[in-house]
């Protein structure tokens, strides 16, 4: 799995950037989640006003 070859650090954790960790918390998959944080740090939704912004 690409989280555990970052943490192994046989891949570089750049390479995990922000569309593919969105992508990959839309899984729901608690357990990569907490993996992913591991490796990446906490990662958060943006706010409803952010989204707004970001349909502009």
């Amino acid at each position: 799995m690409l989280l555990s070859a970052i943490a192994e650090e046989k891949v570089p954790a750049c390479d995990l950037n922000a569309l593919l960790v969105r992508q990959l918390r839309n899984l729901n998959d608690p357990q990569a989640n907490r993996h992913m944080e591991q490796v990446r740090g906490i990662f958060q939704e943006p706010g409803r006003d952010n989204l707004a912004k970001m349909a502009k």
